[in-house]
């Protein structure tokens, strides 16, 4: 009970099952593991939005709160940063793990399709830049100069504007 637990969320796309390695890492360490499944995600019901996550994400973290005195550390992947951002700014998790953290999922479909009218057709922008400044826990950024999905400046511009303390480390894959 009194043990560190790690509040896990996953990229769009993605299964908890892929991370049985990173629950036997944590677990031979003696920390806990709770990785949900979003809204319409396998495993769950329901139809994913923003609204949604997010509330799942803070309900995720009160209910490994109220099972645990141990401090927790929310760890977020890719579309899974976001909801680690929106949890880590409304509940005291002790550090924020953020891996191909991003701006915005605006600002990513900005740059994919930059002469598109994007703003008008994208309903769950996840406005990680304008979130991250609450988030005054610890913050780890890591991210790789190779990301196919969420380009390595879009997680360096976050880390700018994210307020101290933080640090970030960058992986030539």
């Amino acid at each position: 009970p009194r043990k560190p637990a790690v509040l896990f969320f996953l990229g769009n796309a993605d299964r908890i099952d892929n991370y049985s390695f990173l629950a036997q890492a944590l677990a031979s360490r003696g920390i806990g593991l709770l990785a949900i499944s979003y809204r319409g995600y396998p495993g769950s019901t329901g139809t994913p939005s923003e609204v949604g996550l997010l509330t799942d994400g803070v309900a995720a973290f009160d209910w490994l709160a109220a099972g645990s005195e141990g401090p927790i550390i929310v760890l977020g992947q890719s579309l899974g940063s976001g909801v680690a951002i929106d949890t880590a700014r409304r509940r005291p998790a002790i550090a924020v793990i953020l891996v191909s953290g991003y701006l915005s999922v605006l600002s990513l479909a900005q740059t994919i399709y930059p002469y598109f009218p994007v703003a008008l057709l994208i309903k769950d922008p996840f406005r990680s830049d304008l979130r991250i400044a609450e988030v005054r826990q610890p913050k780890l950024f890591i991210h790789g100069r190779r990301d196919a999905v969420i380009p390595l400046s879009s997680g360096e511009a976050l880390y700018e504007i994210a307020p101290k303390p933080k640090q970030m480390l960058i992986y030539d894959g």
